[in-house]
């Protein structure tokens, strides 16, 4: 995702890329709460981006070639200040080609908040901003996020998340999943397709309908269950080293020259009679294998 957004001004140049800049028209539907609303019409490979600090992001899948998107601004307290906040977000959204970037602009919040001496004001919360989405199915999506809920459904073409301490819950999605995590929990429903996870210390539930390709999981002490199809075959790498665990309902057959090694706890072997190679990794973590 770009860091450097330009002004918001339409600009249309024959033979080279087209870039839009829109300043979406906002609403005060009531009280302190802002409203900012747009929508872009697009093709079936698009590919949405979103950057934002605090709140929700709930993005849904649609049989229409448009993003939808709606954000609502709240208070994240009661005082003036506070609810003056709340007028200086920026909702931030840029096309370019067939892609549409929008970023939760705090420039002018941290503005707000900030003593002439260079340090910060006491008791003052950033306002809330809470993302409905629909997007096409086929469209990728990524998110990058403070501390936001996160919950997406029905994506077809794969999703990345980087966030550092919001829950993310994932939904009958397909393709491949990219989530990088610190401490928000993690819950994966309905999975087709390959997963690259690494969290620091959270909890995690992946169910898959199928594993379709190279899944690696790495979590330094948070505890993991992954539940596949009872007759999936697979390829199992896991590490857990000298504090971590590792229990399977599935049976690991090893290959002739062994692939355990008891002193850092080291099993490879493959179940079904193999296929996609599933790597585990943590330093004091708990890793449970369920079939389904």
């Amino acid at each position: 995702m770009r860091k450097v957004w330009g002004s918001i001004a339409m600009v249309g140049l024959a033979g080279l890329c087209l870039l839009t800049f829109l300043r979406v028209a906002s609403a005060q539907p009531s009280g302190d709460t802002r409203e900012v609303k747009q929508t872009i019409p697009v093709t079936a490979d698009a590919w949405v981006s979103i950057e934002t600090f605090k709140g929700s992001i709930t993005t849904e899948a649609s049989d229409r070639l448009e993003v939808n998107i709606l954000a609502r601004i709240e208070p994240a307290g009661l005082s003036a200040r506070e609810r003056e906040a709340v007028k200086q977000v920026e909702i931030k959204i840029r096309t370019s080609g067939n892609g549409v970037d929008i970023l939760s602009d705090y420039e002018q919040v941290k503005n707000l908040n900030h003593r002439g001496d260079g340090d910060w004001k006491d008791d003052f919360e950033f306002p809330i901003v809470h993302y409905p989405l629909f997007i096409p199915r086929s469209a990728r999506l990524e998110i990058k996020d403070f501390k936001s809920e996160i919950k997406a459904t029905g994506l077809e073409n794969g999703i990345r998340v980087k966030s550092h301490k919001g829950p993310i819950t994932l939904t009958d999605l397909k393709g491949e999943v990219r989530i990088d995590a610190y401490k928000g929990n993690v819950r994966i429903t309905g999975l087709d397709g390959s997963l690259d996870l690494n969290t620091h210390k959270s909890d995690v539930e992946i169910e898959f309908v199928r594993m379709t390709g190279r899944t690696r999981i790495e979590s330094f002490k948070g505890d993991v269950q992954i539940t596949l199809p009872e007759k999936d075959g697979f390829e199992l790498d896991a590490d857990v080293g000298g504090k971590g665990d590792f229990r399977s309902d599935f049976s690991i057959t090893m290959p002739p020259s062994g692939g355990y090694r008891l002193h850092d706890y080291r099993l490879k072997g493959e179940t079904n009679g193999g296929g996609p190679l599933l790597s585990l990794r943590t330093q004091k973590g708990y890793y449970r294998l369920r079939k389904r």
